[in-house]
């Protein structure tokens, strides 16, 4: 989809549908830059998501701490940009 087409307010608005449907689940979010972890951030918020609910990082954050996060649930973990793992700069595994 194109910039600026509300990409991320669809994705709020799944996530928020998703939560409100299984209590007690969390949502991870991550993304491949950090202003975009700001602008999720502040996106889902408006949705009434709360920070507890879920994890936004960038791919970078996660693969650098996956051990202090790996125990935690989430029954949901979005890729923002998935397409660009298919690049060399992107190879890593978190798992």
């Amino acid at each position: 989809m194109p910039t600026g087409i509300g990409k991320l307010h669809s994705l709020a608005s799944v996530i928020h549908e998703h939560l409100q449907e299984r209590q007690r689940q969390s949502v991870w979010i991550a993304t491949h830059r950090r202003e975009l972890v700001e602008q999720i951030e502040d996106t889902v918020v408006r949705y009434g998501i709360r920070k507890e609910e879920g994890l936004v990082c960038s791919s970078q954050w996660l693969s650098h701490h996956w051990e202090d996060v790996e125990n935690d649930r989430s029954d949901l973990i979005v890729i923002d940009e998935a397409h660009r793992a298919l690049a060399e700069t992107y190879n890593y595994r978190i798992y």
